[in-house]
Formats: C-alpha cells, sequence, structure tokens
C-alpha cells in the first residue's frame, strides 16, 4: 500500500488518494467549503457527506448544481397523462389544452424534478417505473427520491392551479 503519510490526530499511515483517515475520520487535506449564505460565509470542516453548513444550516449545495445522474429522458409526443393526472386529483376531465398546459409545465420545472416524474409516470413512453427504480437509477437514496416526487407533484399541481387548472386537494387521513 502506497501511504499518503500519517495522520495528525491518531498518527497511522493511510492510503495515497485518502482524504479521510480509515481508522479516526480525520481530514487528511486541507479543503474546506464556504458556507453560500451571504450572512454567513463561514468556512465548514471538510466533512465527508456534508451538504448542509455547520452553522446556520443552509445548503452548501446549490440547487441547480445538483445534476441528474442517470439518462437524461424526454417527455413522449403521445403520452397519456392519465397516471399523472390522477396522482394529481384532477377532478373534472381534462381537455387537450390543459393536457398541453400539463407538457408545458413539466417542460418547465427543475431538470432532477422532471427526470423523476417521467420516470414514475411512465411519461417517456415506457413502462412507469417504482420508487426503488429511479432511487438506483438516479445514485440517489430511496427516502431523498420519495420526498423529491412529493416535492415535484405539489410543485406541478400549484403551477397548475395558477394557470387555471382545476385540481381537488388530497383527502385528509385520519387516524389510520
Amino acid at each position: 500500500m502506497v501511504t499518503a503519510g500519517k495522520c495528525p490526530n491518531c498518527n497511522r499511515e493511510n492510503a495515497m488518494d485518502a482524504k479521510f483517515c480509515s481508522y479516526c475520520g480525520t481530514s487528511l487535506t486541507n479543503e474546506v467549503v464556504v458556507c453560500r449564505n451571504p450572512e454567513c460565509k463561514r468556512t465548514n470542516p471538510p466533512i465527508p457527506g456534508a451538504h448542509y453548513c455547520a452553522f446556520c444550516g443552509r445548503s452548501l449545495v446549490a440547487r441547480e448544481d445538483i445534476k441528474w445522474v442517470g439518462e437524461v429522458l424526454n417527455v413522449a409526443p403521445d403520452v397519456d397523462f392519465e397516471p399523472l393526472l390522477k396522482e394529481l386529483y384532477v377532478d373534472e376531465p381534462v381537455p387537450q389544452t390543459a393536457r398541453d398546459l400539463v407538457r408545458e409545465t413539466i417542460e418547465n420545472i427543475r431538470p432532477i424534478s422532471r427526470q423523476r416524474l417521467i420516470r414514475k409516470f411512465g411519461l417517456d413512453g415506457k413502462k412507469p417505473r417504482t420508487t426503488r427504480e429511479i432511487a438506483q437509477e438516479s445514485g440517489r437514496n430511496l427516502t431523498t427520491v420519495t420526498a423529491g416526487l412529493e416535492s415535484a407533484l405539489s410543485n406541478l399541481r400549484n403551477a397548475l392551479y395558477k394557470k387555471g387548472v382545476r385540481i381537488e386537494r388530497p383527502p385528509v387521513k385520519v387516524g389510520v
């Protein structure tokens, strides 16, 4: 094993490309991240997998910097939006103009949300994927994908409501 030197904390040898000590977790590099919050701007310690400022809690990664890691898909031209419309609780028959609004709205939401919706509802002309399949495809965990889908549906529902598509609110479940 080629070593990068000794850990300053536990004095053990580590691999050449190691960023953190494999024994105690201490950083072996001087990489730090500065918070993007203009009111904070503090330097954060290099913690593996840290995405939020240790001081103010804001995201260290810009939302637009979060990219889809899988194959980028587009909405198929002849896709049926029926499963998506049922999930959105649209309470009346949807005319073609509203379907065009759905297509337009999906094209204008955040890319990562669009990719999740396309996969979940089969808008690319293929069979709908499960949340687990989407998580595996995107390299994200199941909880993140589930929360992202809920957020994408909520944003889509709000955008359609603003454009005049009447949407019934989801039923409230009490004491299940």
